[in-house]
């Protein structure tokens, strides 16, 4: 009986360890192919800082999922916050940097908007140089960093 329980045991383990190994390639295959797809259809570009925003959402913390209200200026979240709807809700920030870039699309100047990155430790102040990914066909789509 034991000898069984030791083989069940040892299959167990078997199987856990080949779903790990499918669930790290497929995630990998997955981001990979999601980096892959910006380098061939983005192309990056220096841009210029026009101002940083800052604006504010409503989280609610539930056992499962947090429930999230939209962004709105850090105002009106506060007064949102005082209502009784929102009790035991918390305010959450969101940093915004507004650039302009020219396009590789169109070569004109444009303008975009990203959320400010915790890991990014420059100050940013209107005037200073970032660096973007700007769609390579369609001029109004840019996104920050590259993954």
């Amino acid at each position: 009986m034991w000898e069984r329980v030791g083989r069940l045991n040892a299959l167990r383990g078997r199987v856990l360890f080949w779903v790990l190994v499918f669930v790290v390639v497929v995630g990998g295959g997955a981001f990979l192919a999601g980096s892959i797809r910006t380098l061939v259809t983005h192309s990056p570009v220096d841009a210029t800082v026009l101002g940083m925003e800052e604006e504010c959402s409503l989280v609610l913390n539930q056992r499962r999922r947090d429930r999230r209200t939209h962004r709105v200026p850090c105002d009106q979240a506060r007064v949102s916050s005082t209502l009784p709807q929102f009790a035991g809700w918390t305010i959450v920030r969101h940093e915004m940097v507004r650039y302009s870039y020219v396009s590789p699309a169109d070569g004109r100047t444009h303008e975009g908007r990203a959320d400010r990155t915790r890991s990014d430790p420059r100050d940013l102040r209107p005037g200073s140089t970032i660096r973007i990914w700007a769609h390579k066909g369609e001029p109004l789509v840019s996104r920050r960093g590259l993954f």
